[in-house]
């Protein structure tokens, strides 16, 4: 009877043991959680942030662009065509500079075209990792589903008597006590896994900002060099000797 009594003692020593480690665990498990849900909210920001660039650099700049290189060939052209030749030599001449420009800005939209390629297969393989990581979200959510079903049942078998603290005993504790110990052992290095991960990542996310932010600011600086540009080329069009040309 006394060892029954010493054994109680003893769980009853472990189980208050084990409830401190439980709740310092979960202190920590909670802060990790936080930076955790912090870490996803900026990914997030950053990844709209980063779609907002590339629309503002690849559908707003580049259209821009694409918009004033046509008027500049146009420009070119108009020109040419309408400069007085004298001869084979002039001829060949004014001839050959049109061609001169058709194939420099033909050159322009090959290597555009190669470019837009890269930039695709790019995508596309941020692409196949975003569909990685949906995948890694789905397998995780069914286990999750599967923990919920699982823990529901164990509440339902509780709920109607299937377990009942009559049939606990001093060893039947030991044993869960001992292996919620042991439990708490692998918890623990798996939070402390975690917690050098949260930084890793949160390091990466915050030199993603930062690169991010910049790339924002460069856009439209560019953006701006191309009104300028668009303002000197219309410059160009309206002035006196090429209207006296075309007319």
């Amino acid at each position: 009877m006394t060892q029954k009594i010493d054994q109680v003692e003893v769980n009853q020593v472990n189980i208050s043991k084990n409830r401190r480690r439980i709740f310092e665990l979960d202190t920590t498990l909670q802060d990790n959680n936080f930076q955790t849900l912090n870490i996803c909210a900026m990914i997030e920001e950053n990844r709209e942030a980063i779609l907002k660039n590339y629309a503002a650099t690849y559908v707003g700049n580049r259209q821009l662009i694409n918009a004033n290189r046509a008027m500049i060939l146009k420009n070119r052209m108009t020109v040419l065509a309408e400069l007085k030749t004298e001869g084979d030599v002039q001829a060949n001449f004014k001839s050959s500079l049109m061609n001169q420009a058709a194939i420099e800005f033909m050159e322009v939209q090959a290597k555009l075209d190669i470019s837009a390629l890269e930039v695709s297969d790019l995508l596309s393989k941020a692409n196949a990792l975003l569909i990685d990581a949906n995948m890694k979200i789905m397998a995780k959510n069914a286990e999750l589903v599967e923990f919920n079903r699982k823990n529901t049942s164990m509440n339902t078998e509780i709920i109607e008597g299937g377990i009942t603290v009559a049939k606990a005993t001093p060893k039947t504790n030991t044993t869960r006590i001992t292996s919620n110990a042991k439990r708490l052992d692998a918890l623990e290095k798996l939070v402390n896994k975690e917690a050098v991960l949260i930084r890793t990542v949160a390091e990466r996310v915050m030199l993603n900002r930062a690169k991010i932010e910049a790339n924002a600011q460069e856009i439209q600086e560019r953006r701006e060099l191309i009104i300028e540009n668009r303002i000197s080329i219309t410059k160009n069009r309206r002035r006196q000797n090429i209207l006296s040309m075309v007319g």
